[in-house]
């Protein structure tokens, strides 16, 4: 008896109190939705431009784990108007839902802030593929979306499509439009003009003491060896190589450092700090081991001229 009077009790408790479930088929007892509830995604709309935020960059379609997208892009005609900063906008866009596991993956990879899941999860349908998506109904689920919650974007000043004021290009010095064209300047007035210009850039001149003079010709004998290129540096050092085994001085017209005599085979090879940047590896080993035999011959002659000490003493004193 004690025990039916407790169950009582809880049954007439259970009566008076407010119910807690919604019933769903009745539109004006159904609960809210919270702010972070997941429905089917949506594409969210740019009212400043009226046009998407989705440019068709296939970013989600391609990270979706169902492949239940799918998407073409195009040129966008507002950017060639001027009225839009996104040159390439979606042309076509489907869901299917059905397939869809409202993971949100779509919604992490997208830069462009242009899908979001939205709070819609009404949408069965009899068919099988009843549950298609395309373009517009996106953008409508998107547009009830955006002011459900008041949205806005993560990043307005990445994803805006206002047309952003580009600089204007600073006028080019009038010694870049008065300086000759690179076919009529040889290599070496070429050389010349770029060195100059370096020269003056670091001595903070104006761009009017680069312009080289193109009507006066360059004189290869008062250029140094730097003015040559890599392979005519090469070749004039191995010229001189040449030449000094022979034991007879190059001559070349071409190269002004190959005019000057070499010295002869008596004298021993150039010096290292002539020849070994100008030449390749194994022409400094031969002629560093050249002038290594060329001491040692030395040495041994200077010690046979020489008079031994104990030789001058035992002289001495005789």
């Amino acid at each position: 008896m004690i025990g039916f009077l407790e169950g009582l009790i809880v049954t007439l408790k259970s009566a008076v109190r407010k119910p807690v479930t919604g019933q769903y088929p009745q539109p004006d007892k159904r609960q809210q939705v919270q702010d972070r509830f997941m429905g089917f995604p949506a594409l969210t709309w740019d009212a400043e431009i009226a046009e998407p935020y989705c440019t068709g960059c296939m970013v989600c379609i391609r990270n979706c784990p169902t492949q239940c997208m799918t998407a073409k892009m195009k040129d966008n005609p507002l950017e060639a108007e001027g009225k839009s900063s996104r040159r390439k906008i979606i042309d076509m866009f489907e869901i299917n839902l059905g397939r869809c596991i409202l993971c949100a993956i779509c919604v992490d990879v997208c830069n462009f802030d242009a899908i979001e899941m939205s709070h819609e999860h009404e949408l069965s349908k009899y068919q099988r593929d009843g549950n298609r998506a395309d373009l517009p109904r996106l953008l409508e689920l998107g547009k009830e979306f955006q002011a459900e919650v008041n949205w806005t974007p993560k990043q307005p000043e990445k994803n805006s499509g206002v047309p952003k004021a580009r600089p204007a290009k600073a006028d080019a010095p009038a010694a870049t439009a008065e300086a000759p064209a690179k076919t009529d300047m040889t290599k070496e007035e070429r050389l010349a003009a770029a060195r100059a210009r370096v020269a003056a850039k670091r001595a903070g001149d104006s761009p009017e003491a680069t312009k080289v003079d193109d009507s006066a010709p360059a004189n290869p004998a008062t250029e140094s060896s730097a003015g040559m290129s890599k392979e005519e540096r090469l070749a004039a050092a191995r010229a001189r190589v040449a030449a000094q085994r022979a034991g007879a001085a190059p001559v070349d017209q071409t190269a002004p450092d190959t005019q000057t005599a070499a010295p002869q085979a008596e004298a021993g090879p150039a010096s290292k700090s002539e020849t070994a940047p100008e030449m390749s590896k194994e022409e400094r080993v031969a002629a560093a081991r050249a002038r290594a035999r060329a001491k040692r011959e030395a040495s041994d002659s200077v010690e046979q001229n020489e008079t031994p000490a104990d030789a001058v003493e035992e002289s001495s004193d005789e």
